[in-house]
């Protein structure tokens, strides 16, 4: 079951980042993240704050995460901001993070959670950065899957490397 997260969600969301963080995985197939920033206060604030965050239930248990946010809400001051934001006037979505438990990888899940949001969404053109080094292919073979196209590489302050894409709907 897909529902809108909520406050109750974010230990639990934080538990799933955790269990595919890069640092707490051996085989990166399945994919990762790499979220410097676990805390339960920045992400009770996005579940607040994004109009986009639901989670995925099996059992009533939380099984995946996906959060988004319009151009609108995101945080101005950031680094990526303004590298999304190349036309002042275009609406788009940004999709922070989606993670999924890893048994419940490459079932869908991740696809579900897309779904959902594609249905929501007010603003038909999205764009997600994913890890370039080290490679995410789980996430990029997602992403393609559903349709999005690279259209760059940021680079973070930190030197790191990021794959970007877009997606627009029709």
């Amino acid at each position: 079951m897909i529902r809108k997260a909520e406050q109750k969600d974010v230990r639990a969301i934080i538990e799933i980042i955790k269990s595919v963080h890069i640092k707490n995985i051996n085989n990166k197939d399945n994919g990762f993240l790499a979220s410097e920033d676990l805390s339960e206060i920045s992400y009770s604030r996005m579940v607040r704050d994004y109009e986009y965050c639901y989670i995925c239930e099996v059992e009533n248990n939380v099984i995946g995460f996906l959060i988004a946010s319009s151009k609108e809400l995101m945080d101005k001051g950031s680094e990526i901001y303004s590298f999304l934001n190349t036309d002042s006037n275009e609406d788009f979505i940004y999709i922070f993070q989606i993670g999924i438990s890893p048994n419940f990888q490459r079932k869908g899940m991740g696809a579900l959670l897309y779904k959902q949001l594609f249905k929501d969404a007010r603003i038909k053109k999205f764009r997600v950065i994913t890890s370039k080094d080290p490679f995410n292919n789980a996430s990029r073979k997602l992403h393609q899957k559903l349709g999005f196209k690279e259209i760059g590489v940021f680079r973070w302050s930190d030197g790191v490397e990021s794959y970007v894409y877009n997606l627009e709907l029709k």
